[in-house]
C-alpha cells in the first residue's frame, strides 16, 4: 500500500473517530497522517482541533498560530485559534479572532456558533443571539444552532421563544435528548404542564436512565398538581434518590418526602451535580475590621418579584451609620419600579 492509500485510510480513521467523539483516537490517527507527510494542512488543523477537544488549549494555539500564519485566509483555522485563545481565558482576543474570521467570510458558520457561544458565556446573551440567529439562516439545518439560540433565548427570559427553537432543533435531529429536555423545561416554565410530561415522556425513550428525568417529570406533576401520579412519583422519587440514581432539585423533592436524612441526601447530590469541583475558599479565616459593617445580599430575584418586594423596606431600613449595604444581583435587568427602588436603596448595586 502506497503512502497516499495509507494517508487516505488513516484520514478515514480519523474522521469516524471524531464524529463519534473518540478524541484520542483520531489524535493518533492525525498522528500518524503526519508522519508519513509531515506537511499535511488539513491533518495538523484537525490535530490542533482534537486538542482543543481534549482541552490542551496550549498545545492548540502554537500549532494553530503557525497554520493561520501559512493560510491566512482560511477562516476556519482562524475560528479555531479564537477557540484557543478563549480556553486560555483570553475572551477578548478570541472575539477578536472570531471577528477576523467572519471579515474572511460572513457566512462563516463555525465563527458564527463559536462567537455566539463565547458571547453567551460572557453574559451578553442578546449579542449572542444575534449571531445564532445569522447562523440559522445560513445553515437551517443546523441543530446545535437551533439548540445554543435556545439558551440564548432562555438566558433572555423569553420561554415561549426558547421553546420553538428547542423544538426545531429536534426536527432537525430527532436523537438530541437535550432538545427535547428543554422542551419540557421551558413548558414547565410556561406553567404547560401536561406538554411538559410529554415531552419529558419523549426525552425518557432516548435516555430512561438520564438521571435528570426523575426531577423534572416530578416538577411537572408538582406544578399541574396531578394527583393521580403523585403516589407513583413520590414512591419512584424516594427510591432513586435513596439509591443515588437521580438528581432531583431539592424544592421539587421536599413535598414528596418528609424524611429530613433523605431531603439532605437530595441536597446533597444536587450541589455536588451543580458543583462538581471544590475550589479552595474565598475566605481563609481572616478577621476584618471594617467600619461600617459590610453586608451583602446575594439574590436572584432583585427584579419584579416578590421577594423584591418583601425585601425593599428591610434594606431601606438599615441603619447607614452602621452598615454598608451591598446586592450581588444574579438576574435579569427589567425597568419595574421594584426594581429601580433596589438600585437606590444599596449602598452598591453589582449586577
Amino acid at each position: 500500500m502506497g503512502n497516499a492509500e495509507k494517508v487516505a485510510r488513516l484520514r478515514r480513521s480519523a474522521e469516524e473517530a471524531a464524529a463519534v467523539g473518540k478524541w484520542r483516537e483520531a489524535e493518533d490517527a492525525y498522528r500518524r497522517i503526519l508522519d508519513l507527510h509531515r506537511s499535511d494542512l488539513h491533518a495538523r488543523h484537525m490535530m490542533a482541533v482534537t486538542q482543543l477537544r481534549l482541552g490542551r488549549a496550549q498545545d492548540a494555539i502554537a500549532a494553530l498560530a503557525r497554520l493561520c500564519a501559512e493560510a491566512p485566509g482560511d477562516g476556519d483555522i482562524r475560528a479555531h485559534h479564537g477557540l484557543a485563545q478563549q480556553g486560555l481565558g483570553r475572551y477578548e482576543a478570541a472575539l477578536a479572532d472570531f471577528d477576523q474570521a467572519l471579515a474572511l467570510n460572513p457566512a462563516a458558520a463555525l465563527a458564527l456558533l463559536y462567537k455566539g457561544d463565547l458571547l453567551l458565556e460572557l453574559g451578553r446573551a442578546g449579542e449572542g443571539l444575534a449571531h445564532y440567529d445569522r447562523l440559522v439562516r445560513i445553515a437551517p439545518r443546523f441543530d446545535e444552532a437551533w439548540f445554543r439560540r435556545g439558551l440564548a433565548l432562555w438566558a433572555l427570559d423569553r420561554a415561549e421563544d426558547a421553546l420553538a427553537s428547542y423544538r426545531a432543533c429536534f426536527q432537525c435531529n430527532p436523537s438530541r435528548f437535550g432538545a427535547v429536555f428543554n422542551c419540557g423545561t421551558a413548558l414547565l416554565k410556561l406553567e404547560r404542564y401536561d406538554e411538559a410530561l410529554a415531552a419529558f415522556e419523549q426525552a425518557r425513550a432516548l435516555a430512561p436512565d438520564h438521571p435528570y428525568l426523575l426531577g423534572a417529570t416530578a416538577g411537572a406533576v408538582l406544578g399541574g398538581c396531578d394527583l393521580e401520579r403523585w403516589p407513583d412519583h413520590q414512591q419512584r422519587l424516594i427510591a432513586a434518590v435513596r439509591q443515588g440514581r437521580a438528581v432531583v432539585p431539592p424544592l421539587t423533592f421536599m413535598p414528596f418526602c418528609d424524611d429530613e436524612g433523605l431531603r439532605r441526601t437530595c441536597s446533597a447530590a444536587f450541589v455536588a451535580d451543580r458543583l462538581p469541583l471544590n475550589p479552595a475558599p474565598l475566605w481563609a479565616g481572616e478577621q476584618y475590621g471594617h467600619q461600617p459593617l459590610r453586608v451583602a445580599y446575594l439574590s436572584a430575584d432583585f427584579h419584579q418579584h416578590a421577594t423584591a418586594e418583601l425585601i425593599a423596606g428591610l434594606i431601606e431600613s438599615h441603619d447607614r451609620t452602621r452598615f454598608h449595604i451591598t446586592a450581588v444581583s444574579f438576574s435579569r435587568t427589567d425597568d419595574s419600579d421594584v426594581r429601580g427602588r433596589l438600585v437606590r436603596a444599596f449602598d452598591d448595586f453589582q449586577d
